[in-house]
């Protein structure tokens, strides 16, 4: 396992940028924050910010092995329109990402308007199959891997549950869907708001593990804090990722450090890589 550090530390600046400020306080390789996928996707000038990107990396010695998929789109929207423009966007997606040298890209299962019945369930679990598959071979034609993520019920929702919560839901989905683009990405910050047991987890879902959001909460809401800002046992996760022989980078997704001050968001970007690299020393 490697160190590694969203973009979206930076989301306000072209990629490119982006990841010269990460690169200075020493990250090396990095997950495309959905907003520098939505940024190209909807640039004038998309190919040019691309080039900029790789030829950036290229001389720097990065790499950009993990990108994260548009975070609106709703793969099970009632709205079937509302629904084939979300997939058609995560394709795209999915290009750019391959172009910027991406191998693992991560994305929500459909959310619609929740479930309440085994019925509601059923249709979502079909509908998320449906766009998965569709994905699934969008990334696969590109050498590359869609990783599904673990998500949280939101009290918002008025009781309804958001699917793929639970570690039952995603391996029904990956067992369903029976495409080998697919797998897991197990976000820990979800899984404690969802009073999960992250390791037994990890170690349910063992190889079906191809990607992480890594960060930490204190369980009362989703804070994507730094690793030890909240509860979440990081001995337990890193002895299981170890357990099931997770070869893929350990992201960092942790936008509750994205501080407004310069100086004071740089000192915790390197305050993150530190602590990564406590824990994978562990």
């Amino acid at each position: 396992m490697r160190p590694s550090i969203w973009t979206g530390m930076y989301a306000e600046v072209p990629l490119d940028e982006a990841l010269s400020r990460l690169a200075e306080c020493g990250w090396r390789i990095f997950e495309i924050s959905t907003e520098h996928l939505c940024a190209i996707d909807e640039s004038e000038a998309a190919d040019a910010e691309i080039e900029r990107a790789v030829s950036f990396a290229s001389d720097a010695d990065l790499a950009m092995t993990q990108g994260h998929l548009h975070l609106g789109a709703d793969v099970a929207h009632p709205d079937l329109e509302r629904r084939a423009d979300d997939v058609a966007r995560c394709e795209r997606h999915i290009e750019i990402a391959s172009r910027l040298g991406a191998k693992v890209v991560v994305t929500h299962p459909g959310r619609g308007l929740g479930y309440t019945t085994a019925d509601e369930r059923r249709q979502f679990l079909q509908t998320n199959v449906d766009a998965f598959r569709r994905l699934g071979d969008a990334a696969a034609a590109r050498g590359m891997m869609v990783a599904i993520e673990n998500m949280m019920d939101n009290a918002r929702m008025a009781g309804r549950r958001r699917f793929g919560s639970s570690t039952a839901e995603l391996i029904e989905l990956l067992e369903t869907a029976k495409h080998d683009a697919l797998g897991i990405c197990v976000d820990t910050s979800h899984a404690s708001v969802q009073n999960l047991d992250i390791p037994a987890m990890i170690r349910e879902l063992g190889p079906r593990v191809i990607a992480v959001h890594i960060s930490d909460n204190d369980g009362s809401g989703d804070q994507h804090r730094t690793p030890g800002g909240g509860r979440v046992d990081w001995r337990g996760v890193v002895a299981a990722l170890r357990d099931i022989g997770f070869a893929y980078d350990f992201n960092l997704e942790n936008p509750g450090e994205r501080h407004a001050e310069a100086d004071m968001r740089k000192m915790r970007v390197r305050h993150a890589l530190e602590v990564t690299e406590m824990l994978l020393s562990w």
